[in-house]
């Protein structure tokens, strides 16, 4: 069974080209695969969020954004 509450810290360094690497276990946890489009959320005073894309979209659809 699915824990919702699953939560993981993790860290990755930035490379050279600006890239990262997500770690494996939160691409487990979230379901993201090679392709998905995520989308950066960036407060500078709290910081930056990933989230994918189809999750956004179903947000807006639901009006929940």
């Amino acid at each position: 069974m699915e824990n919702k509450n699953e939560k993981i810290a993790s860290a990755a360094t930035v490379g050279s080209k600006g890239q990262i690497v997500i770690p494996q276990k939160i691409r487990e946890l979230f379901d993201i695969n090679p392709g998905d489009t995520l989308i950066f959320l960036a407060d500078k005073s709290k910081g930056i969020a990933l989230v994918k894309n189809d999750v956004v979209m179903d947000m807006f659809i639901n009006k929940e954004i």
